[in-house]
């Protein structure tokens, strides 16, 4: 999949941040929410639920290297494109769930 800096968000609309997260705080400042469930497991190393493009702003901060996937699931496009624009890569290894 290619990045393409237009779809990078900002642009003219003021409701979207610089980043493309499209969380904007009344002051204009963007506004920096964690994924539910997210936790240090040690230095470096993070766990979270599912992110979703409101978490990007928060993520970009942690200079993530590589996220590990356990879903069956296709990741989204959407999230692909945010690791490919902070230059993360992905592993993919799905994990049937154990809840019943």
């Amino acid at each position: 999949m290619d990045f393409d800096d237009d779809d990078a968000g900002g642009g003219d609309d003021p409701s979207q941040s610089v980043d493309g997260s499209g969380e904007v705080g009344e002051d204009g400042d963007t506004v920096i929410v964690p994924p539910i469930n997210f936790a240090m497991v040690s230095k470096g190393i993070y766990r979270s639920g599912y992110p979703t493009k409101k978490n990007f702003s928060f993520l970009k901060r942690l200079g993530l290297k590589t996220v590990l996937y356990l879903c069956p699931e296709e990741y989204p496009k959407e999230n692909i494109k945010f690791l490919k624009q902070i230059n993360a890569r992905l592993l993919q290894f799905g994990v049937a769930g154990n809840k019943v």
